[in-house]
């Protein structure tokens, strides 16, 4: 019997390990007045899972000062000091020079590009022992956001950021002139924070792929960010668009999106189109069959030269979206169907729903056979399983089996072409 191993270009686990610099961390304890008495100091952030007890810092020389050196990429980290584990920990009030508030959490912020020493504060402190940090300063922030080449309806536009909670509605910004120049003033702390335009609360929002230059990715979240030390203005820029926006009308080509239902009974309610181009609105756009053929359409008019990110909703919410196979999807984590768009109209073929092809068509699969040596490890009662992105991660549908009782154990699986991540589970 012929076993075939599957390559990968990405593996998750090896990716998360390969660490690029060394981050010092420093914290000195000679003021700490706090009750807990404590026998070690911690480092918890979101670069090890807040994991408690993990990254243990030390004090070799009995200064009071405690160190700790971690491997971490680059990129925005997020971290607080604690205490034997997660017995204590530092407080923030929020708007500290240090510290970035995302919702209800506090927590310091460092910025990693290359080798970095971050310098040694005090306990609860953004500054060294016996420095005083000050009053908090409130400054004067304003920020625009340009909606004048948006092609989606709305009737509100929201700033929603860290600084107020992500709270939806409450920042509700202006257009007093008809520009179609959204702008508001609020009053902020000095400080990191997290932010992006949305409308109508949260019926809307901006989506940012990572890596822009305006952009921050934070636990898998990518929002603006913007440094706050005085008073400032934001700048007017296009919605979700770094950049102002491009002077004149944008240039624009119409795609047809189409999606077959003979497979999946239309909800009464409307078949719908979530997607980038719409804000991802998942009940602004819907789809009709004007022939009663089961295929369903609607065309859009999209910008030249860019990526339109979809899925099909058989009806007017996420709740309905359809589960795009990662064999035709973006590649992204929750997988989206991807029209690269060039400059000439495009009718996109129809597609079954949930499927990559149209009803009644199937492509070739591959047997692939993958294998996990558990004979040095205790076996959980539940069995051993692979979750992976060729089934949604879920961690206990695919279970493995030993049927010889060597402690390996195995699955043959039937696989599109393409590249899928996946790992073991003991459980």
């Amino acid at each position: 019997m012929k076993h075939f191993v599957l390559l990968f270009a990405a593996f998750s686990i090896s990716l998360t390990m390969l660490a690029q610099n060394t981050v010092s961390f420093s914290v000195d304890m000679n003021d700490y007045s706090g009750a807990y008495v404590y026998s070690g100091v911690y480092v918890n952030g979101s670069f090890n899972g807040w994991c408690g007890d993990c990254a243990a810092m030390t004090d070799d020389d009995g200064d009071g000062v405690w160190n700790l050196d971690i491997d971490l990429p680059d990129g925005s980290h997020e971290f607080k000091y604690t205490l034997d584990g997660w017995n204590a920990e530092e407080v923030f009030e929020g708007g500290e020079s240090c510290t970035l508030t995302t919702g209800i959490y506090t927590n310091r912020l460092i910025q990693v590009a290359g080798d970095t020493v971050i310098p040694t504060t005090c306990w609860n402190s953004c500054v060294a022992c016996g420095e005083s940090d000050g009053g908090v300063e409130f400054f004067d922030v304003t920020f625009h956001v340009d909606m004048s080449q948006y092609t989606g309806t709305f009737g509100t536009v929201n700033c929603n950021g860290s600084f107020n909670g992500w709270c939806g509605g409450c920042w509700e910004m202006t257009d007093e002139d008809g520009d179609m120049v959204y702008s508001i003033t609020g009053s902020l702390a000095a400080g990191t924070y997290e932010y992006k335009f949305t409308l109508d609360g949260w019926d809307a929002q901006e989506n940012f792929a990572g890596g822009e230059s305006c952009t921050t990715t934070i636990d898998g979240y990518v929002n603006r960010t913007i440094t706050i030390t005085d008073n400032a203005d934001a700048g007017v820029v296009c919605y979700n668009s770094c950049d102002a926006c491009s002077t004149g009308e944008p240039e624009t080509v119409t795609v047809t999106f189409q999606v077959n239902m003979a497979e999946t009974p239309a909800n009464p309610a409307g078949v719908f189109l979530g997607t980038n181009v719409t804000g991802w609105n998942p009940g602004a756009t819907q789809l009709s069959d004007s022939d009663g053929d089961g295929i369903y359409s609607v065309s859009l008019d999209v910008p030249v030269n860019s990526d339109a990110l979809y899925k099909f909703c058989n009806g007017p919410g996420w709740e309905y979206a359809e589960s795009v196979p990662p064999s035709c999807g973006d590649g992204s984590g929750d997988v989206n169907r991807l029209f690269s768009v060039g400059t000439e109209d495009a009718v996109l073929d129809p597609v079954c729903f949930s499927a990559c092809l149209n009803c009644g068509e199937t492509s070739a699969t591959t047997s692939v056979t993958l294998e996990v040596d558990m004979s040095q490890q205790e076996v959980s009662d539940d069995g051993v399983h692979v979750a992976g992105s060729f089934q949604s991660w879920s961690p206990g549908s695919t279970e493995m089996l030993d049927p010889d009782g060597d402690g390996i154990y195995a699955v043959t699986l039937e696989l599109e072409p393409f590249t899928y991540e996946y790992k073991f589970v003991n459980g």
